[in-house]
């Protein structure tokens, strides 16, 4: 099996425990009586960790086994998820910990998704490795959130969710056992040679993250918590999340049988049309079928814009390193960029929610506005567009 192969099921079996347990943690706290605000809070700090690891793999000077990056993600995950099951309740005092594990954990798995990826993949299979990562992760993100939301409307008092983050623990390490490789003197820690991209490439690239992680930190959490809120369901917020991982899957796939096909400019106008449209229609519908047609358009125009920027920034990371290790280095910088978007966008949020007359009016005011964010990620993507076109045409 190739080491690309290996990164790729991983990949699922991360997604399918994290579809499972990650998105009805904050259905979980709310269940349990949390403050929206507090919750905020929580994706707040976990993001902030999450940058926290990034700059510590950046500044390091030696380099780090992509393997090794995984199984501490992977372990660190287990260990939130088994506070979740076995506190139950009583895990609502531990928020803050359970946000920076849950930090540390997603920091190191999606730096070795990356680091992984810039080691064994060919510059030219860039776009294509990045529109399988999403076709991989999202079907998984599929089969995972109608069968938890399904358990946890089975029991009683909130025991669905321990068994559903139990199952998670059991799946992640799963992946542990998996991701197990032998250790190959080639690959351990050296000096890193500190390599600098380019100026205006890495311009490119630092912006581009910044304002996708800017767009993608509310649109990711913040329509499934309202609509959780909203109708005190799992098994809705299980469906919107399984639809919403459908029509992603399907983009992905499109996207990585046609990568050298079409127009990136004709894309990415789309992607910015859809997002407008989802915006104007949820003014207008603020209910559950307005946060249904809101999650379809913005889960399209999502992959066109990741694909696009991710293959770009490999494409640089791998020009411009003199050395593997640098690749950590470049990488962790591509990540703390994109992380520090989604801090600036749940900073906006808790700033609304200070103002506002309430959590769901305030919901409903940046879930109407948010898609428009879009139109940051296309002004700051431009010269990776043109560079698409140019290698397409």
């Amino acid at each position: 099996m190739s080491p690309a192969q290996r990164l790729l099921i991983i990949a699922g079996l991360w997604e399918l425990a994290m579809a499972w347990a990650s998105s009805f943690v904050g259905a979980w706290f709310w269940h349990i009586r949390t403050a929206v605000s507090t919750i905020i809070f929580y994706y707040l700090l976990w993001f902030l960790v999450m940058g926290l690891v990034y700059g510590w793999a950046a500044m390091t000077p030696h380099s780090l086994r992509y393997q090794w990056l995984r199984g501490t993600g992977i372990a660190v995950a287990i260990t939130y998820l088994g506070l979740l099951t076995v506190l139950g309740p009583a895990s609502g005092h531990l928020v803050w910990v359970i946000a920076a594990l849950t930090g540390f954990s997603s920091g190191f798995y999606w730096l070795s998704l990356y680091v992984g990826g810039a080691a064994t993949v060919p510059p030219q299979k860039a776009d294509w490795y990045n529109a399988w990562i999403g076709i991989v992760e999202n079907v998984f993100a599929i089969v995972g959130p109608p069968v938890a939301a399904g358990i946890i409307a089975a029991f009683s008092s909130g025991v669905g969710y321990r068994v559903v983050f139990g199952l998670a623990m059991a799946i992640l390490a799963g992946a542990l056992v998996f991701g197990l490789e032998p250790f190959s003197p080639s690959t351990a820690s050296a000096s890193r040679s500190r390599t600098t991209p380019p100026k205006g490439a890495w311009h490119d690239v630092r912006w581009s993250m910044a304002a996708l992680g800017l767009r993608d930190g509310i649109l990711f959490f913040v329509p499934g918590l309202y609509l959780f809120i909203m109708t005190k369901s799992p098994l809705w917020l299980g469906w919107y999340l399984a639809i919403q991982a459908g029509v992603q899957t399907l983009a992905f796939w499109v996207l990585a049988h046609r990568s050298q096909k079409g127009s990136t400019k004709t894309r990415r106008r789309t992607a910015l049309l859809m997002s407008v449209v989802s915006g104007g229609i949820f003014i207008l519908l603020p209910t559950i079928p307005g946060v249904l047609i809101l999650g379809v358009l913005t889960s399209v125009a999502y992959p066109i814009y990741k694909v696009q920027i991710e293959g770009h920034a490999l494409a640089v990371i791998q020009e411009t390193s003199q050395h593997s290790a640098d690749q950590v280095g470049l990488t962790s910088m591509k990540e703390l960029w994109l992380n520090s978007g989604r801090m600036m966008s749940f900073l906006i949020f808790l700033g609304f929610l200070t103002i506002g007359p309430s959590a769901l009016a305030v919901m409903r005011i940046i879930l109407a506005l948010w898609p428009l964010t879009t139109l940051l990620i296309h002004i700051a993507s431009r010269t990776s567009a043109k560079k698409n076109n140019a290698s397409s045409a």
